[in-house]
């Protein structure tokens, strides 16, 4: 979901401009983001809940990548247009990299 949302506030001017209604437009900016960041602390959220409820503090590792989320929410607010080109980048690393520490602790918790 945070891929598609920081590109649709991305291209959210150029959406608008041509009628295009995505969540982002509907929404408006402030909105979108807010979204962006409720869903990605979520995320990182239920990680700590699920070591505690299984005792099993190997699954903390995917905290890991917390520091990079809160650096792409930090340019998600900051930045607009073709300035977050590299902010979906590194959106799409920090699921790649939330998504194998996950494995990985799911792995070693067995």
């Amino acid at each position: 979901m945070n891929i598609l949302g920081v590109n649709n506030i991305r291209d959210l001017e150029t959406d608008r401009a041509c009628g295009k209604l995505t969540l982002a437009v509907r929404l408006g900016r402030t909105a979108a983001v807010r979204l962006g960041a409720g869903l990605a602390i979520a995320a990182f959220a239920t990680v700590p809940a699920v070591a505690l409820l299984e005792q099993q503090w190997i699954l903390l590792l995917p905290l890991i990548g917390f520091p990079v989320s809160l650096w792409v929410l930090h340019d998600i607010r900051v930045k607009t247009g073709r300035e977050l080109n590299p902010v979906l980048a590194r959106t799409g690393l920090v699921l790649a990299l939330y998504g194998l520490l996950m494995t990985a602790a799911l792995l070693l918790a067995r």
